[in-house]
């Protein structure tokens, strides 16, 4: 999916709510092997169970939480700059060449698979260079990207690299 900024803060919080669950379920697992055979298969209300330690008040947040929206993609237009979260769906491939002033190019143009579709991502110059270490199948997050016109019909969303644009890796 393509998210504006505000929106991949959103479903960050939502991934680590996320996680803090899956670390409470693996310690509940936990405590179900270390119980015996006829424990495991009593009512929940015949186990003790220590008092669960009371909630702390959560922060108010600065900012009022939005809404989130269904599918991003539809929502973002050409020229406008996006953020995407996603897998690398091969390995990046580098071409290099030489400007009209001497100076040479470097661009790195790969796929990326989002929870809705594929994207064809073009990277320059340093960014270039910088993505080639990654191969297929990692998790990335690309901040600051310009949504280009498909170079035809029915062809992949395209995405480029702009100046501040910022890669993280999330696996």
């Amino acid at each position: 999916m393509i998210y504006m900024s505000e929106e991949l803060t959103a479903i960050r919080q939502d991934v680590n709510a996320i996680r803090r669950l899956l670390t409470e379920l693996v310690t509940i697992t936990s405590d179900m092997k270390s119980l015996s055979a006829k424990e495991q298969f009593q009512p929940a209300s015949a186990i003790e169970r220590p008092e669960p330690e009371p909630e702390k008040p959560k922060p108010k947040p600065t900012q009022p939480k939005k809404e989130k929206k269904e599918d991003k993609t539809n929502i973002v237009e050409v020229g406008q700059w996006c953020d995407v979260e996603g897998v690398l769906k091969d390995d990046p491939i580098l071409s290099k060449g030489d400007r009209a002033d001497g100076t040479e190019w470097r661009r790195a143009n790969f796929r990326l698979d989002l929870p809705t579709q594929t994207v064809r991502v073009t990277l320059w110059d340093e960014l270039a260079s910088e993505i080639m270490q990654y191969v297929a199948g990692e998790h990335v997050a690309l901040n600051g990207l310009m949504v280009k016109e498909p170079y035809k019909e029915g062809a992949y969303i395209e995405l480029n690299s702009g100046k501040y644009t910022k890669i993280t890796v999330l696996s």
